[in-house]
């Protein structure tokens, strides 16, 4: 079953995802749409890749423009979390997107 994202959303439905994520279990799946897709998915690459600081994504990922707001879009959607030593570190459901899109 397809449902096109909504406005303000970056979602749109694909069955399986509740094996990722168990949270999403009974949501039929949620994979990222393809405007969002990319940059989300290139900047949990980037956190994955090593440690980062908060000041470190927020100058690299920060962003004007409403339409390229990853770093700001996965806080909001918990894909990443702060950590009280200031890094951001991918969360379960960050990790299982990123292994999804893989």
């Amino acid at each position: 079953m397809f449902i096109p994202a909504q406005a303000g959303t970056h979602f749109s439905t694909v069955s399986g995802a509740e094996k990722w994520v168990p949270a999403l279990a009974g949501m039929e799946g949620t994979v990222m749409a393809t405007e969002a897709k990319f940059l989300i998915v290139q900047f949990l690459e980037w956190i994955e890749a090593r440690p980062r600081r908060v000041a470190e994504a927020r100058v690299a990922w920060s962003s004007t423009c409403p339409l390229n707001c990853a770093w700001e879009d996965a806080l909001t959607d918990n894909m990443v979390v702060l950590t009280r030593d200031g890094h951001v570190v991918l969360t379960p459901y960050g990790q299982a997107l990123l292994e999804a899109q893989q």
